[in-house]
Order: structure tokens, then C-alpha cells, then sequence
């Protein structure tokens, strides 16, 4: 396995490449919603049941009032591949 000498610069901070000690998803799953609450346990059942597992789930509200973000926050307690982005 080669290193790597790039990093990323956020703020203030770098933070080299290398430094990473989790292995990166073979996809990422960039799902905006905006009150989706009704169509969400659709849309989240099916990209449970996609037969790559190595994904990780990246859910970004866009100001939802309604259960949307509840049923995104329970998704990720129980699978650590999903994150919420609020």
C-alpha cells in the first residue's frame, strides 16, 4: 500500500491523508431531503436492502419541519454507515 503526501486544509486545520485510520466506502450516498418524512422509510429501505454493502449514507436536511430528520437520526443509531448532516 503506497502513503500519501496530500492533505486537506479545513480552517485552520491540515489534516494529512495518511493520518486517516478508517478505510473510505466504496460509494457515498449524498441524499438531500427537505419534509420528506412520508417517502424517507421508502427511499431508506431501499438503500438498505442494495446487495454492495460498503456505503456509507450521507442524509443533509435542508431545513425540514416535519419527522424527516427524527427518522434519519434513528437510521444512524442503528447503522453506523449513515450520518446526518443538519
Amino acid at each position: 500500500m503506497s502513503s500519501y503526501n496530500a492533505s486537506i486544509t479545513l480552517s485552520a486545520f491540515r489534516f494529512p491523508f495518511s493520518a486517516l485510520s478508517f478505510p473510505m466506502p466504496t460509494i457515498s450516498i449524498i441524499m438531500p431531503f427537505r419534509d420528506a418524512a412520508t417517502t424517507l422509510p421508502a427511499c431508506l429501505a431501499s438503500i438498505s436492502r442494495q446487495t454492495l454493502g460498503d456505503f456509507e449514507l450521507l442524509a443533509i436536511d435542508d431545513g425540514s419541519t416535519d419527522e424527516s430528520a427524527a427518522l434519519l437520526r434513528a437510521m444512524a443509531a442503528r447503522d453506523a454507515r449513515v450520518a446526518l448532516l443538519e
